[in-house]
């Protein structure tokens, strides 16, 4: 009877301290994840009622395992306030609550595992030499349980403690400051609140997420790498394994040599992989490198933002993003934006030695679905493909300063559909078209547009088997041909082919491989062309 009154006191008192100090986050609607769970629907045990010391004086491990196995449905285990010692390898399988000043010390070579539920306020938890690990997904937790002082900055050690504890990992509105974080088990990482949450990225360091893991998710955060000039965003490390299943969302980087990185020539793969609103600014180098990424890789409205400020270089001659042996790729609303330099926040006059990167690089890639993407304001080419086979384009745009539009070579089994290359003003005596296919076969390409080209609208050499169904050449240079054959194409059809009339020469045709139908030239009239010469 003595232990049943005991019990019944021992719970009230819980309910009490819950009520007065909030402790079961994150559980408020600020703090509150849309996938977290309600902690306030289970009545309270107190650990105190079996056997538990709360000043640190004694192992609780049997306490919990005796509480654990009295527990019933919609009852969690609580932990009043009070310091408490684990010292062997303790598992706790039963929804856990903690109070608002509780201080849990796993001893050196042990630890804790929480497989259940488990609410806790934003406070300094978790302390000893001892691990923490949590295995249950729908618990978000902070890096701050892991902070000897919840007041002072998150340092780089703790939050990698976080990192190893944590299925999920919240993170308040502030701004943290850290170091190389090595993921090695699955988690996902969250900035919470209106705005993303801001992190600074350490000095001296090679990569700041450095992911080893399958099952990573990180998202809502607002990165500067000004200070690790030299480094790595996200580093997708499969030094020693194929990785899978990475999402990063919301995100947007500043800086740093590289904002998403597997460049290695390794025998290992990236796959499943989702970027969604992502935007990389100022990048020193090229700011996706995705090498070996196979099988539903996704990147939907992703942004480069490519420039020069104060005259400080960006190291823009290297593309925005290249793409290796990529198998399984979809861009959507893919954007690489070169911009004229700045200079006191005014654009000046486009300068080309300072500045003269591509904007996309697909090398040796299949299965490739590119779909609303635009390359602006480039002084390289916009969309360089080589070797590559099995693309889809849809709504593909380029405009350029020095490049061309479109280098296509090498491309087979592929279909284009509505793509438009423009220049704007640049260096006019450089000879390079707004498209140039060269050595494609098993090509459809439905609707080409050019505009302004410096040499040829569009070139075609050693092409078999292309038809393209539409094409619009809108010229503003007297010296630029058309459409130019450079020789080597067979079965090779144009079906519509209009041409403005500013173009020095409409068509250059070297040879027999290329048939053109229903053309409107620049003399305004409807042609029949099936022999060699110039029009």
């Amino acid at each position: 009877m003595k232990r049943i009154a005991f019990r019944v006191i021992a719970t009230a008192l819980a309910c009490c301290f819950l009520w007065m100090c909030t402790a079961c986050g994150p559980d408020t609607p600020e703090d509150q994840n849309e996938g977290a769970v309600d902690m306030n629907r289970f009545d309270n045990i107190s650990i105190l009622s079996f056997g538990a010391a709360a000043d640190g004086s004694a192992d609780i491990s049997a306490a919990v395992t005796a509480g654990a196995a009295e527990l019933g449905d919609e009852q969690a285990l609580f932990f009043p306030n009070g310091t408490y010692l684990v010292g062997q390898d303790l598992t706790i399988d039963c929804p856990v609550k903690l109070s608002g000043n509780v201080s849990i010390r796993v001893a050196a070579g042990k630890t804790l595992t929480i497989n259940g539920l488990f609410g806790a306020a934003i406070q300094s938890i978790f302390s000893g030499e001892g691990a923490v690990r949590f295995t249950n997904a729908s618990v978000w937790g902070y890096p701050q349980w892991f902070a000897a002082d919840i007041e002072t900055t998150v340092t780089t050690e703790l939050f990698q403690k976080a990192i190893d504890s944590l299925r999920c990992v919240y993170l308040q509105n502030n701004t943290y400051t850290f170091a190389e974080l090595n993921i090695t088990r699955p988690i996902s990482i969250k900035g919470i609140g209106a705005r993303r949450i801001r992190v600074n990225a350490e000095r001296g360091i090679g990569h700041l997420f450095n992911i080893q893991s399958d099952d990573v998710s990180i998202e809502g955060l607002n990165i500067k790498m000004d200070n690790a000039p030299d480094a790595v965003c996200f580093y997708f490390n499969t030094q020693n394994r194929n990785l899978k299943n990475i999402s990063i969302l919301s995100c947007a980087v500043a800086e740093g040599i590289t904002s998403l990185t597997d460049a290695d020539s390794d025998a290992y793969t990236v796959s499943d992989v989702l970027l969604s609103a992502v935007d990389f600014t100022n990048v020193r180098g090229t700011a996706v490198y995705m090498h070996d990424f196979v099988g539903n890789i996704k990147m939907v409205e992703v942004a480069i933002h490519r420039r020069q400020y104060n005259n400080a270089k960006y190291n823009m001659g290297v593309p925005g993003a290249i793409f290796e042996n990529a198998d399984g790729l979809t861009l959507e609303h893919f954007d690489v934006n070169g911009e004229a330099n700045i200079v006191n926040g005014v654009q000046k006059k486009w300068v080309a030695d300072n500045i003269g990167g591509h904007g996309a690089v697909f090398r040796h890639c299949k299965n490739v679905r590119i779909i609303r993407a635009l390359m602006e304001y480039l002084a390289g080419t916009g969309w360089v493909i080589e070797d590559c086979e099995k693309f889809y384009m849809e709504n593909v745009e380029s405009y350029t300063f020095h490049g061309r539009g479109f280098d296509i070579d090498g491309l087979k089994d592929s279909e284009i559909r509505v793509v438009k290359a423009c220049v704007a003003g640049g260096d006019t005596d450089r000879s390079e078209e707004n498209f140039r296919f060269c050595n494609c076969s098993d090509l459809l390409i439905v609707g080409i547009i050019t505009n302004g080209s410096r040499d040829a609208a569009v070139s075609l050499q050693g092409c078999r088997k292309v038809t393209v169904d539409a094409m619009s050449i809108f010229e503003k240079s007297d010296r630029s041909i058309g459409l130019q054959d450079l020789g080597g194409n067979a079965d090779v059809v144009i079906n519509g082919l209009i041409d403005s009339g500013n173009a020095n020469t409409a068509v250059e045709l070297t040879g027999t491989g290329i048939t053109i139908r229903d053309a409107l030239l620049k003399s305004g009239t409807y042609q029949e062309l099936s022999q060699a010469g110039k029009y």
